[in-house]
């Protein structure tokens, strides 16, 4: 079955999975690593690179943008709009956490450093600056990537118009990344985050969800992809073997090949791959294991989840403590750890998404509501 839109509004409710599936890892992840809990050497293994949930959530994002684009009438009020919409989306929530962590560590508004944060912060430009780029918001470094990307996508939705423009467009972008971000790693930014959480590196991401749009649109592709679901699935897997498969030779071997892996951090390239055939496999015949109630309401609440979570990690420290010292070994540990940290974030993110994620949408609305007033004349 291949899904085809309706209307304008309809969601992609297999990609909404997806957006879940993407946040759910990054927490997985962060439980993990943020006060780097024992667990056993294959799951360690096999968590370590979970972090590529955040590049999936970029390739879903201009996906999903170039999706609300299309069909409608392009102009200056049209552009207007659509910035009202983003801000509104990301804004309020942002907002709200910076408000939280200004008081969880007892932050001074009579501190210059700060002030410099927090206007960087409020105005989403932190991500052109390398020592700044991590946001005041913990995990915030992908949304200020997500923000820079919007003032230019619609730019490429003028300009690519059809997959074969795509692919070239994402070729073209690869290639320049990846020497970009072996710079970045060899040179001025060795041992520095922003080598890798920054706009440049990160492109081929956004651009491969433009891609997959384009052939989404072309019925033809869809029609014949529609017809090769366990193919689609395989490839898939292989995808993700080859993330870890390069990964673990680059921590495994010592040599000229590996130091171009090692600092083009080849693993995140590689998950390109899986992302693509997991993608075009959800659009054509969406799988129950990435596609469920679950995955789906995550989905809707994954922006709250991805903010929230970090907040419920660093509070819970003396849960995991107490875990950890009931005697069991690291994976039941870890397991009862995850368990908690997810049905609290869970809780908290259906609240966040309730009373001030919903609630910044419908203001975003109503504003353009407003602007789309005509103006009463008075005499």
């Amino acid at each position: 079955m291949i899904i085809i839109p309706k209307t304008e509004t309809q969601r992609i409710e297999p990609l909404d999975s997806l957006r879940g599936i993407a946040a759910l890892l990054v927490v997985v992840f962060h439980v993990k690593y943020i006060f780097k809990l024992p667990l056993d050497p294959i799951s360690e293994f096999v968590v370590s690179k979970f972090g590529l949930g955040v590049p999936l959530f970029f390739v879903l994002s201009s996906f999903s943008i170039f999706y609300s684009l299309d069909g409608k009438e392009f102009s200056i009020k049209s552009v207007q709009y659509y910035f009202v919409r983003r801000f509104f989306r990301i804004a309020p929530l942002y907002y709200f956490l910076l408000l939280v962590y200004f008081f969880y560590r007892h932050e001074s508004l009579f501190s210059l450093e700060y002030l410099t944060k927090l206007y960087l912060n409020m105005t989403f430009s932190f991500g052109f600056s390398p020592a700044n780029h991590e946001g005041l918001v913990p995990a915030g470094w992908s949304i200020g990537i997500e923000f820079l990307i919007y003032f230019v996508l619609p730019i490429f939705f003028c300009l690519i118009r059809n997959y074969k423009v795509a692919f070239i467009s994402f070729l073209i972008v690869f290639v320049a990344t990846i020497i970009l971000t072996f710079e970045y790693n060899s040179l001025s930014y060795v041992g520095e985050s922003y080598s890798y959480k920054n706009i440049a590196v990160m492109l081929p991401f956004f651009f491969l969800g433009i891609f997959i749009f384009y052939i989404y649109k072309t019925k033809s592709i869809m029609v014949m992809i529609g017809r090769k679901k366990i193919i689609l699935f395989f490839l898939t897997l292989i995808g993700a073997f080859l993330v870890y498969a390069t990964y673990y030779y680059q921590i495994h071997h010592k040599n000229i090949y590996v130091n171009f892996i090692n600092y083009a951090k080849m693993y995140v390239y590689v998950s390109i791959v899986c992302f693509l055939f997991l993608i075009l496999l959800q659009l054509s015949n969406p799988v129950s294991l990435f596609h469920n109630k679950f995955f789906n309401y995550a989905g809707k609440w994954s922006y709250s989840i991805y903010l929230v979570h970090p907040l419920v990690i660093f509070s819970s420290k003396p849960v995991y403590d107490f875990i950890y010292s009931a005697g069991l070994n690291s994976t039941l540990s870890f397991c009862f750890s995850l368990f908690y940290t997810l049905s609290v974030v869970i809780i908290l993110s259906y609240f966040a998404f309730i009373f001030i994620e919903t609630k910044g949408i419908n203001a975003g609305k109503l504003l353009i509501d407003r602007l789309k007033r005509p103006a009463i004349k008075t005499s």
